[in-house]
């Protein structure tokens, strides 16, 4: 038939078929416009519960910081005992530790040479405590900072889980010396309890004996700092701002070098926490870490009646106002709550190392863990107590990414 109709019927199927191809395309450009828009909805909606969400889980940016009177650290925000910020508990830190920073290049690559290690000053926090004049000096809080101020995705610090809860968490930090380390596991694996342990490179360096066995006998280890230096101007000032010889890549290269020290030692990896030294902290400083996948741990306080679960176990100078006994130490600890809703969540404050001669906490661990297992709580990690923490479960998967990326980068 298309012979029968010459020219001008092959005309008309052209025109037809022509006609066709451009019906067609234009659904395809339609098709192509809707799967686009819809890709581009589909993509914002599942940022803001996926990736908006988390990133800025449990951060708030108050205005103002609520001063604390006397002594007593700092909170910001809510006063809920799972959001409380203690920036540090009945204590001022004291002087740099003793190793001189000239001889340590910029990215800390010679950082761990054993004159510099050996040097290092065999204690855990501060020597002799800087006395408050609260007459010349007002710590001004959690919110001073040395740059300029920007709205940073930064966690409120965390320094108490569920308060209803009956969990407890009995943490240790590492920084120099590990006099006490050997008397503590022993008792912690007597009992069958695995807990969360903040450990420095240093102490990593120094210890790698007693690192490897921390690892070996399951207790988490979270991230002290390399070098464990001062982070803000506490020291000096009262308040907290971010020191100038410290900025976003140092803190990322101490972070680092400790889980890469951890790393080499043991062959695991560091969960997913920090603590900064002597309790030196700021928004600034929690949200550089975050970015790295730490999030940052501190201890318990209570304001209303002005009790705390650090037990100062590293003041070792008799004559200090801080100096607790070992009696008064386990009293601090087992007594805490009594009179504000109890100890559920709580955070407790030891550490590995000590230059005390006498009155030495590990003395009394078995009877500060029995005196709460009275009460009815158990004693579980950081990362067990903070399970439902979305923070946390941010941190933890910004780890995992930057560590898939370097494994990545190496095959």
């Amino acid at each position: 038939m298309m012979i029968n109709n010459g020219p001008t019927g092959l005309k008309k199927i052209l025109n037809e078929a022509v006609t066709a191809t451009k019906r067609t395309a234009a659904r395809l450009r339609k098709n192509l416009s809707v799967l686009l828009a819809s890709s581009v909805l589909l993509l914002f909606f599942l940022y803001i519960p996926f990736i908006h969400g988390p990133l800025n889980a449990e951060v708030t940016h108050p205005d103002t910081d609520t001063l604390v009177e006397n002594f007593n650290p700092y909170s910001e925000g809510s006063a809920h005992a799972s959001t409380l910020y203690v920036a540090a508990t009945e204590t001022a830190a004291a002087t740099e530790a003793n190793i001189n920073r000239e001889e340590v290049s910029d990215s800390l690559a010679g950082f761990f040479k054993a004159d510099i290690a050996v040097r290092a000053q065999d204690f855990e926090n501060s020597p002799s405590l800087y006395e408050l004049n609260t007459e010349t000096r007002q710590p001004t809080g959690d919110s001073a900072w040395s740059r300029q101020q920007v709205q940073l995705s930064s966690p409120q610090d965390v320094t108490r889980g569920a308060a209803e809860s009956s969990m407890v968490s009995i943490t240790f930090d590492g920084g120099y010396s590990a006099s006490e380390a050997n008397i503590i596991l022993d008792e912690l694996k007597r009992r069958g309890l695995t807990t969360t342990i903040f450990l420095s490179g240093t102490f990593i360096q120094r210890h790698p004996e007693i690192t490897v066995r921390i690892f070996e006998e399951g207790h988490e280890v979270g991230n002290h700092t390399a070098t464990h230096p001062h982070l803000t101007d506490y020291a000096s000032s009262y308040t907290h701002k971010t020191l100038d010889s410290i900025d976003k890549k140092r803190l990322e290269e101490e972070l680092r070098e400790a889980e890469r020290l951890f790393t080499s030692v043991t062959g695991g990896t560091m969960a997913p926490l920090w603590r900064a030294p002597y309790g030196e902290v700021n928004k600034e400083l929690r949200a550089w870490a975050f970015e790295f996948g730490y999030l940052h741990i501190g201890w318990t306080y209570e304001p209303s009646t002005r009790e705390s679960l650090d037990t100062l176990d590293w003041v070792s100078d008799t004559s200090s106002r801080f100096y607790l006994t070992k009696e008064k130490i386990t009293e601090r600890i087992t007594g805490f709550g009594e009179k504000s809703g109890g100890a559920g969540g709580g955070i407790i404050l030891m550490h590995l190392g000590t230059q005390r001669e006498e009155d030495r906490a590990s003395s009394v661990l078995s009877e500060m863990l029995d005196g709460l297992i009275d009460r009815g709580y158990s004693f579980v990690k950081v990362s067990t107590m903070l399970s439902n923490n979305r923070a946390l479960k941010t941190a933890s998967r910004r780890k995992s990414i930057r560590s898939y990326k370097k494994l990545s980068q190496i095959r």
